[in-house]
């Protein structure tokens, strides 16, 4: 388990693949504002890599608001998955 300042790696691994970066560069700080390749449509790829990697479906209402690693983390913690 994670504490609430660091990212998690599967998490880290799945949107670094849907943004095609280093899994380095994804933090927890992460987010539409401070990465340049996570765009409308990449953020549809973040979605789907995470949904995949961790075996879940966000609603439609979700999707939108889910713009940040620290907001997948917090929606994936909720659910009991990290």
């Amino acid at each position: 388990m994670t504490n609430e300042g660091s990212l998690n790696q599967q998490l880290a691994g799945a949107i670094a693949q849907a943004l095609q970066l280093p899994e380095e560069q994804v933090v927890i700080s992460s987010s539409v504002e401070t990465l340049e390749s996570w765009d409308s449509l990449a953020h549809l790829m973040v979605i789907m890599e995470v949904e995949q990697g961790f075996n879940v479906q966000f609603s439609t209402e979700e999707i939108p608001q889910l713009t940040s690693a620290k907001k997948l983390q917090d929606a994936l913690r909720s659910r009991g998955l990290l």
